[in-house]
């Protein structure tokens, strides 16, 4: 339960969901509460297409290309919102439901208002008691988030807002990610440069 939030209110942002790993690596790699080491291996072991200990936006590119194919169901050359429920919904199903434990204090399978009236009376506010009942259920709490936090990954790569994302709109989302990552700007992500994302 480290990697969620102490607290374990209703707020859960999509860095702390493993599911979520669009690109097959942790993405906020030095803010995860995980073994840093081990994430940057990772990384390196998905992009550095050349074994050089640098990748270039090239190797991204490559990369993440073949990873769009493999998220794709239909060939239509664009991802749709079927085929994120299809990749991520397994994953975040044992995810929100591993949070729910946090949140259910008494054990018994639903949140009530004795065991944090804030974050169950805003769960209720916002719609995840679907049957109306004063009580969420695992299955309620995870139906509910898993379709906000799904849509808004969605939405978020969608930048042109037409229901469905392009090559072109995935890959910008991870040259974003590479220019931040690439802090001292030579056009290679190192682990230099990682380190000094960690300061």
């Amino acid at each position: 339960m480290e990697a969620f939030e102490d607290d374990f209110d209703c707020y859960v942002v999509g860095s702390e969901l493993a599911s979520l790993d669009l690109f097959n690596i942790q993405k906020n790699v030095f803010e995860a509460d995980t073994n840093k080491d081990f994430i940057l291996e990772q990384f390196f072991d998905n992009f550095d297409l050349n074994g050089d200990y640098q990748v270039s936006p090239e190797e991204i590119t490559y990369r993440l290309s073949k990873r769009f194919s493999e998220l794709t169901s239909e060939n239509t050359g664009s991802l749709l919102l079927t085929d994120f429920l299809n990749n991520f919904s397994a994953g975040l199903d044992r995810e929100f439901a591993s949070i729910f434990k946090g949140i259910d204090k008494n054990n018994d399978g639903s949140l009530t208002a004795s065991e944090s009236i804030n974050t169950f009376n805003l769960l209720v506010a916002r719609g995840a008691d679907a049957d109306n009942n004063r009580q969420i259920t695992n299955s309620e709490y995870v139906k509910y988030n898993k379709r906000l936090t799904i849509k808004a990954m969605f939405s978020g790569l969608d930048t042109d807002k037409d229901s469905k994302i392009s090559i072109l709109e995935f890959l910008d989302h991870a040259l974003v990610r590479f220019q931040i990552w690439d802090v001292n700007k030579d056009k290679l992500i190192s682990v230099e440069d990682f380190k000094k994302l960690e300061k």
